[in-house]
């Protein structure tokens, strides 16, 4: 493991996050949400953890982590009223397809994408892992720019499972770590209620376990050359590119 390599895996993971956001946050995926007759964060909940199948609330809590925990067992279980977790599973994996099909930057090597970042998580072992293990499994498109959003989409969770388990290893409330990272503002609506923790006694750590992140990432990126993991980083770079 090298500097170069450390380098890379932190320039992957602000374009990733980026774009797994915004779709995710799009008006045309919370309209397929109400379609389907789910009424708001129910639709999130049963959309991103259906993947892990009919399990207790609580399940879904701990595979989350930066969310509310009321929120959370309250979303999931009035979405699972909705349909069948699995169902909505589908629905919001196709939604991300559709929005790669047409939001993905003309001209973006959507193929050649999604060729490396299948390299990387294909050959991830997967521990403490669910949610990037359960989409892992999902079938895949057979176009391009609807593959090219599932992979970055892929990417995305597995590098929030790398960041779940180090900013636990560094001992940081996750309630704590969404306040210093993001504000309360992006707490309250991520379900975190007041009174909201200190956020200063954990910044130090919380810059560790984005180190902490970052080696994970790296270690999963080191199946490609420097040369490769360079070509990824561009081609994610350029998916992020709006217009």
């Amino acid at each position: 493991m090298d500097a170069q390599q450390l380098q890379q895996a932190q320039r992957i993971g602000k374009p990733v996050n980026d774009v797994g956001g915004r779709f995710m946050l799009d008006g045309a995926t919370y309209a397929k949400g109400a379609e389907l007759g789910f009424s708001g964060f129910d639709f999130y909940a049963a959309w991103r953890g259906g993947v892990l199948g009919a399990v207790p609330a609580d399940v879904v809590v701990a595979a989350f982590n930066f969310l509310g925990p009321d929120t959370v067992r309250s979303a999931w279980n009035e979405g699972s009223l909705v349909m069948p977790p699995e169902q909505a599973a589908a629905h919001f994996l196709e939604c991300g397809r559709e929005w790669g099909r047409h939001n993905l930057p003309p001209g973006l090597p959507a193929g050649r994408l999604t060729e490396l970042a299948r390299a990387v998580t294909d050959a991830v072992t997967p521990y403490g892992q669910p949610l990037f293990t359960a989409w892992n499994a999902m079938p895949w498109p057979s176009d391009d720019r609807g593959a090219a959003l599932q992979a970055i989409n892929l990417l995305r969770e597995l590098r929030g499972g790398a960041h779940i388990m180090a900013v636990r290893a560094a001992g940081i409330d996750p309630h704590a770590a969404v306040i210093a990272s993001a504000g309360p503002t992006v707490a309250e609506f991520l379900g975190w209620t007041a009174p909201h923790p200190d956020p200063d006694p954990i910044r130090d750590r919380l810059k560790e376990a984005e180190s902490a992140t970052n080696l994970q990432m790296a270690q999963a990126f080191a199946v490609l050359d420097s040369e490769l993991i360079d070509e990824l980083a561009v081609l994610v770079e350029q998916a992020a590119v709006t217009s």
